[in-house]
């Protein structure tokens, strides 16, 4: 073998294990050039998920607050809606009250009730009220009851208020009282939907 045939077989003999070592170092590299992309891309969906969830979250609070904010305003305008049929009801039926206060049937009613009153109390004295603006009908009460009511301190929007001092009781008997219980009782209905 020559000089030159051995300085090529040395050469080719170099050269082979430069590009095998080579290739391995590339390879090697490509490898982790391999797993440092994955990581990357595992990385930056497991960011993706976290901001989707987050934003899922962010916007169902968004959407929960503007909800309880419109159930809210709903219910104030029922209420006051309630409020206002609530009102109109009650001023019909102080209408109501008032023409009756000036039928002839109102004072066979004070009548009535009256002697309800007496019945109940027994023998026991009482002294009975009407409201002011009834104070025409005193005679006619006195005349009927056998019982002189006198003029009430304060509006009683009719029916007849009495006391009995020997019981320390108050027997409320008046239409403003009616009137207030079924106020306080009063309750529109809703119906519900059956959805």
């Amino acid at each position: 073998m020559t000089t030159e045939e051995k300085l090529e077989k040395f050469y080719d003999l170099v050269t082979d294990k430069a590009q095998k070592d080579g290739d391995r170092i590339l390879a090697e590299y490509q490898g982790q050039l391999d797993g440092l992309y994955a990581d990357h891309c595992s990385l930056k969906k497991q960011q993706a998920d976290q901001a989707v969830y987050h934003d899922g979250n962010t916007y169902q609070r968004e959407m929960n607050k503007v909800l309880s904010e419109e159930q809210l305003s709903l219910r104030k305008e029922l209420t006051a809606l309630k409020d206002s049929l609530t009102e109109k009801v009650f001023a019909e039926v102080s209408e109501k009250l008032e023409a009756f206060r000036k039928s002839p049937d109102y004072l066979p009613f004070l009548c009535k009730k009256i002697e309800a009153i007496r019945t109940y109390l027994g023998n026991d004295e009482a002294l009975y009220y009407l409201d002011g603006t009834d104070a025409a009908l005193i005679p006619s009460v006195a005349e009927k009851c056998g019982v002189t009511p006198e003029v009430a301190d304060r509006p009683i929007l009719g029916g007849v208020l009495a006391v009995s001092p020997s019981r320390n009781i108050e027997i409320d008997e008046t239409f403003a009282s009616a009137l207030a219980n079924e106020k306080d009782a009063f309750i529109i209905n809703e119906k519900e939907d059956e959805t």
